[in-house]
């Protein structure tokens, strides 16, 4: 599928073979996403005796390192999204038809509250500390950019870029915000339904999950106008045309 004029090669965040089995697409969208979770929980539980300047760079490092490997390992296979935005925002943008968003939103989210009743089991014990909620404006700022910003760079790369490229922008995005972003920004709803599961030492309400969710959405389409003006897409056929990843 020729995804900008001239552009017959693979890019980023599209599988290499969109003919290949859903279930099998499917299956390595969910398996990335239970480990992305799992390292995600991991970091917090390895980090959690460390100072704060510290510990930030080293979950940071984590988890950044952590997607850049899953994405460049199961993006020839599925796409390597791992999150519902990225499926979402190819759906809306007519490149990927509704069976395959259906099957990757289920297998992402499936994904994501695996890892976290796994992480509950494997780190559930080791440095608990009361989770501190911040003030609303500021969650909601911090996954604005940190989902926000993700979503553009992800819609940006995916018009042309190699999906190694695509790997090391997303884990580059990501690796930034962690940085600098004074809350935890989780740009991903099934992180966040991760940790509304109870993922250790990540643990939020259903009220801040939710704004968690309404931020990143937002976040995704203000992603998808910006792009949307800057690399306009040629027309697309309908959803369920061959060649269309699904």
């Amino acid at each position: 599928m020729k995804l900008v004029p001239g552009a017959g090669h693979p890019t980023s965040f599209f599988e290499r073979d969109p003919g290949a089995p859903l279930w099998r697409r499917a299956l390595a969208e969910g398996v990335g996403a239970f480990l992305l979770v799992l390292v995600i929980a991991a970091s917090f539980a390895g980090t959690c005796c460390l100072p704060p300047g510290p510990a930030t760079v080293a979950r940071a490092l984590a988890i950044s390192a952590a997607l850049a490997g899953l994405m460049i390992a199961f993006g020839p296979v599925s796409g390597g999204h791992f999150n519902p935005l990225i499926t979402a925002c190819q759906w809306f943008e007519r490149r990927r038809n509704t069976a395959c968003l259906l099957a990757y939103l289920c297998a992402q989210l499936a994904g994501g509250v695996l890892g976290a009743k796994v992480a509950a089991v494997l780190f559930g014990a080791v440095g608990w500390m009361p989770q501190t909620t911040p003030p609303l404006a500021l969650l909601l700022a911090g996954e604005l950019v940190g989902a926000g910003g993700l979503m553009i760079v992800v819609l940006a790369v995916s018009r042309a870029a190699s999906p190694i490229a695509g790997a090391f922008a997303a884990a580059g995005w990501v690796l930034a915000t962690l940085l600098v972003v004074p809350t935890f920004p989780f740009a991903n709803p099934a992180v966040a339904l991760a940790a509304l599961a109870g993922a250790p030492l990540l643990s939020v309400s259903l009220q801040s999950a939710a704004a968690h969710v309404a931020a990143e959405v937002a976040g995704a389409l203000i992603a998808l106008a910006l792009v949307g003006a800057i690399y306009p897409l040629p027309p697309a056929p309908a959803r369920k045309a061959p060649g269309h990843p699904g």
